[in-house]
């Protein structure tokens, strides 16, 4: 297994180069590849690189400081490792084209990468270069960008963290362009940060804005790299199943009303699927696992998800299924789901582990307690049983 450092603090010196990079890791860790971000236009490093190394090394590694005599700040990603080196010794930002993506704001070029955009915000540039990064590789093929505008991705943040978002549109005048100001605010209500973003639009100059905070989020440390990566990502099978049958045109992205554009709705086979595959991969639920495995092979049995799994389990057994927010330690969302009977005791609660959003959360937590189920209550064959019934 190996794992993606981000490298931030670099300078544009002649000193730092691939090969002190090398020589920098190389003392903790088993180095696999490495890479300095630079522009294209002057070839200027843009202020980060990466270095993918073992991931028994990444703990010490990710302790390193320095780099060229430089201060560095070392972050690990906590997705699967890009592990091909890069053809050359660096990687380049490619010049941002004219066209906006849909729900990105109009400053945010497309990239051919899964419409990964670009912005102006140095901070939130450097995730998204760490974003392509990781699925331009052959080994992430079953990861995808899943379109998220960056409202609903500071709107999630703060969600997560019960902070307040609050956002306004200043009076326009003739001739200038739309504007809106986004303030980010503690329970007590004390500020955060205040964005600010413009645009052809209202909806671009919101997501421009948005933008701004997340920005000033990374750059404050209140929210990790990881994090965003983690909200910006899906499955390859879910990013599939959400899109229309015969690809997304142009009348077809977000935002985009061309006339007689008709999207179909997400396949709920393809959608149980990646939402089983994303939870399992995980690796906590070997004996829900098996349960699932089992569940899919009928063609019955294609669509159904962790929860309805467990509702069918919990109706054949007179049971009732609850459901209880937890607060997370790391920012994500998290539920404990219990069975119990018609007087009210607990027959069996588990908690799954904390995700990004509040629907795959509950679905890991029904994950969890299948998995209780069948390793202290009964076996996997006697679940099934109750859940298929008789087999005839």
């Amino acid at each position: 297994m190996a794992t993606v450092l981000l490298i931030r603090g670099v300078h544009s010196s002649p000193q730092f180069t691939r090969e002190k990079l090398i020589e920098a890791f190389s003392n903790h860790a088993t180095v696999l590849a490495t890479a300095i971000v630079r522009q294209q236009t002057d070839g200027q490093c843009v202020g980060h690189a990466y270095v993918t190394v073992t991931s028994d090394g990444v703990a010490k590694a990710a302790a390193v400081t320095e780099v060229a005599g430089e201060e560095v700040r070392v972050l690990p990603v906590d997705v699967d490792a890009w592990v091909a080196p890069p053809e050359e010794e660096d990687t380049t930002m490619a010049p941002a084209s004219a066209a906006a993506m849909p729900g990105h704001g109009a400053a945010a070029a497309a990239d051919p990468l899964g419409q990964i955009p670009y912005t102006p915000h140095p901070n939130l540039n450097a995730v998204l270069d760490q974003l392509r990064v990781t699925l331009s590789s052959q080994t992430h093929t079953r990861l995808a960008f899943n379109r998220k505008p960056f409202y609903t991705l500071l709107n999630e943040c703060c969600q997560r963290r019960q902070w307040h978002l609050e956002a306004s549109s200043p009076p326009v005048t003739d001739g200038a362009p739309f504007a809106s100001l986004i303030m980010v605010l503690t329970p007590q209500r004390d500020s955060i940060c205040i964005g600010r973003g413009y645009g052809a639009n209202k909806k671009d100059a919101k997501h421009n804005a948005a933008a701004s905070c997340l920005d000033q989020l990374l750059s404050m440390e209140q929210l990790a790299a990881t994090e965003l990566i983690s909200a910006m990502t899906c499955s390859a099978a879910a990013a599939a199943a959400s899109l229309p049958r015969g690809g997304v045109g142009a009348g077809q992205q977000e935002g985009a009303g061309g006339a007689g554009a008709i999207a179909s709705a997400p396949d709920p086979v393809g959608s149980a699927a990646a939402l089983t595959h994303h939870v399992l991969q995980l690796g906590s639920y070997p004996g829900c696992a098996e349960v699932m495995q089992q569940v899919h092979s009928t063609e019955q049995g294609r669509a159904k998800t962790f929860l309805m799994v467990l509702n069918e389990y919990a109706t054949k057994q007179r049971l009732a299924v609850t459901h209880e927010e937890r607060i997370s330690t790391n920012g994500n969302f998290q539920y404990t789901s219990s069975l119990t009977d018609k007087s009210g005791e607990v027959k069996a609660t588990a908690t799954g582990v904390g995700l990004g959003s509040k629907q795959e959360a509950k679905q890991a937590a029904a994950a969890a307690l299948i998995e209780y189920v069948v390793t202290y209550l009964v076996t996997v064959d006697v679940f099934l049983r109750t859940v298929k019934g008789p087999t005839k």
